[in-house]
């Protein structure tokens, strides 16, 4: 029966008379979490189970004031007004945003299809905190020209959630339930449509539904967040957290535990083609702390889960390990995880989280691997492994005919963990990584190919040797092929934004000092991190010169033009860091260094004029002395005597670099004093640039 009635509610933005259909509300039995407000089942478990791909997913981390906003699937959004992230107060991550609760203030995000809701079931959720009793705004969307076509998602001045929505064919209502939602606590909140049913969660709970089949917007809609742009403003005052929009699935059916960590971002291996296996720890369900576990079920969706029938083999579910997420812990004395799969795996992608129990397992865990792939007689495998071929050190374990020292990791590991420790290989090569960087690699290399085989957790092959694995699984994936670098540079963010594993690394010294070095060499970097936009590029560590952690920015062999480049991959071919990376690095800096070791060139400053001059990128260029006439850089000239033939004193900076007419017209190098200002001596060797 339906019900013709009038909303009064003043969060109701068109005021008329609608048909509505009378709310079926869902009452359920809860206990609190004080610090944060939020009720749950006493025995539920973490409700982020959700594998689909959302259409936006805001983590609001960042600095301190930040004006913009990183949406993990769509890039950088900058906020209107003064809207900003504060690290005063966040549920998950290390900020929220923050919003004064006046109009004019709220992240819009750019008109899109994606938000098209139409008749699709789907998700929107945020985590939020308000005190103010007025109504407020979570999430707004609109057709962008029409007033009668909108929905929004927000809090009504009583304290419950509320909802209105309207479609151009009148299928239009308004929905409130809960309450305390301004107590001035997080509190989870949800709006989720599945078929018809139209449902408003707080902290797990179902506090009101509804029947409707208003139909969505089909194209171009605008989406605010803390505020309606349209008629009646409603700006929330207070915090918003962690904000996702789930589209094609209502993530919540039954009552649920909010997710007490982080969205991760399944914009990660579920977003890479070629997945074959994805088992994570943290979508376990139902298995107390301390319980052992017999099935981890296989979140890639080909059904490809691995099991253990046998109580005494089963590893140990431990929660709360790696960034407060759980692990399958393996005693390397018999636990291990096997099961079958479908299909031919021969080049191949294997990833990893594990901490390992310790650097020298011995005995039965002395030649353990975390991940495998075997025959179904396990006469051929290809692993990853730890500490088969030599002590302490990862390497790819494969069987007699495939081995290969060229495979094996160079340095012994000196970190128990958490680490991202991956193989990737084709038909020819093969490349080993710990944390994003290259362990070692090679081309004198041939994987198995293997047909209808078993996949193994914590466990090498069937017949082998000493081969279970002691330490924690977090996370498992394998591909059916080699990824390229920017997937799996995605997949590292993802893996490093859940984990909080800080990877990669934002300089060479953030490596150094880190205990991820293996040398001088090439390494991956991120040098505005994972919310930055630059994404990860490589660069040229020097871990060895005066303490190490230096990265290369520049470098010449002459006074002919230098290549720009967005790498610079050795300290013996000329080149410069483009305008966006070598700012970035020098931000991360207070340290400039000029060297020649061929001409005992070997001079480094901690003053703020050098290093102020990279984070500006200010005088550099492509052209043939790397900048204008009137600033130099200045290796050891202490005694520089050089006459500005402009109205201006030049400025000194520790004997590296000097500047004249105040540096308004850039910089030459400035090699030796024994040749001019701009030339460099000698083509068979280079004069370079580093920052630390």
């Amino acid at each position: 029966m339906r019900l013709r009635a009038r909303i009064t509610s003043n969060w109701w933005p068109s005021r008329r008379w609608l048909l509505v259909a009378p709310p079926l509300v869902v009452a359920a039995t809860a206990l609190a979490f004080p610090q944060l407000g939020l009720m749950h089942g006493a025995n539920a478990t973490n409700g982020d189970n959700s594998t689909t791909m959302p259409v936006l997913m805001l983590h609001m981390d960042g600095a301190n004031n930040a004006t913009t906003v990183l949406d993990s699937v769509g890039g950088m959004i900058t906020t209107v007004g003064t809207a900003k992230l504060s690290t005063a107060t966040a549920v998950q991550g290390t900020a929220s945003l923050s919003l004064p609760g006046t109009s004019g203030n709220y992240v819009k995000a750019s008109q899109s299809d994606v938000y098209a809701m139409g008749t699709n079931d789907f998700t929107i959720e945020a985590f939020i905190k308000t005190s103010s009793a007025t109504s407020q705004t979570i999430v707004g969307m609109w057709d962008g020209s029409n007033t009668a076509s909108h929905t929004i998602f927000g809090v009504e001045s009583t304290g419950k959630l509320a909802l209105a929505l309207a479609d151009l064919n009148l299928n239009d209502f308004a929905l409130t339930g809960g309450s305390g939602v301004t107590d001035g606590r997080w509190h989870h909140a949800a709006y989720t449509r599945m078929g018809n049913t139209h449902t408003l969660w707080l902290d797990g709970n179902n506090v009101a539904s509804i029947v409707s089949s208003a139909a969505r917007f089909a194209s171009n809609v605008d989406l605010y967040i803390g505020q309606y742009q349209c008629c009646y403003y409603y700006p929330f005052n207070g915090n918003i957290d962690d904000l996702r929009i789930t589209k094609g699935k209502a993530l919540y059916t039954t009552s649920f535990v909010p997710p007490v960590q982080q969205f991760y971002d399944v914009a990660g291996p579920a977003s890479i083609p070629n997945l074959k296996l994805w088992l994570r720890a943290d979508g376990i369900s139902g298995v107390a702390d301390g319980s052992p576990v017999a099935t981890w079920t296989d979140a890639s969706g080909n059904g490809f889960a691995v099991s253990q029938a046998t109580g005494s083999s089963q590893p140990i579910f431990r929660t709360n390990q790696i960034n407060g997420k759980p692990v399958l812990r393996f005693n390397g004395a018999g636990h291990f995880l096997q099961g079958n799969y479908t299909g031919t795996v021969t080049g191949k992608t294997m990833v990893v989280v594990t901490t390992l129990a310790t650097l020298t397992p011995t005995g039965t865990a002395s030649a353990g691997c975390p991940l495998s792939v075997q025959s179904a007689d396990g006469f051929v495998f290809d692993a990853i492994d730890y500490n088969e071929s030599a002590a302490k050190r990862w390497h790819n374990g494969s069987d007699f005919g495939y081995r290969n020292a060229a495979t094996v990791s160079p340095v012994d590991e000196t970190v128990l963990g958490p680490h991202v420790i991956a193989i990737r290989s084709t038909t020819s090569s093969y490349v080993l990584y710990r944390d994003g960087l290259v362990l070692q690699s090679t081309t004198a290399y041939s994987p198995p190919s293997i047909s209808s085989g078993k996949f193994n957790v914590a466990y090498r092959h069937t017949g082998g040797g000493n081969p279970y694995y002691y330490g924690d699984i977090a996370e498992a994936i394998i591909y059916d092929r080699a990824i390229t670098d920017a997937e799996r540079h995605r997949l590292e963010y993802y893996l490093s934004n859940k984990y909080n594993l800080g990877m990669p690394a934002k300089t060479c010294a953030e490596l150094l000092n880190t205990g991820k070095s293996v040398g001088d060499g090439v390494y991956t970097v991120d040098p505005d991190g994972i919310t930055g936009t630059l994404g990860a590029t490589s660069v040229y560590c020097d871990m060895t010169t005066d303490g190490g952690g230096w990265t290369l920015v520049a470098a010449t062999n002459s006074n002919a033009s230098t290549p720009v480049a967005s790498s610079l991959l050795a300290p013996t071919t000329p080149g410069l860091l483009n305008a966006t990376i070598l700012p970035a690095l020098a931000q991360n800096s207070s340290t400039v260094r000029i060297l020649a070791p061929a001409y005992s060139v070997n001079i480094k400053s901690t003053d703020t004029f050098p290093i102020s001059r990279l984070r500006s990128y200010y005088g550099l260029s492509d052209d043939a002395t790397m900048g204008n006439a009137g600033a130099h850089w200045s290796p050891g000239y202490s005694n520089l005597a050089y006459t500005c033939a402009c109205t201006g004193n030049q400025t000194l900076s520790e004997n590296i670099y000097h500047a004249c007419c105040n540096g308004t017209n850039g910089f030459h190098w400035h090699p030796l004093s024994t040749v001019s200002r701009w030339s460099w001596p000698d083509a068979s060797t280079t004069l370079t640039l580093w920052v630390k």
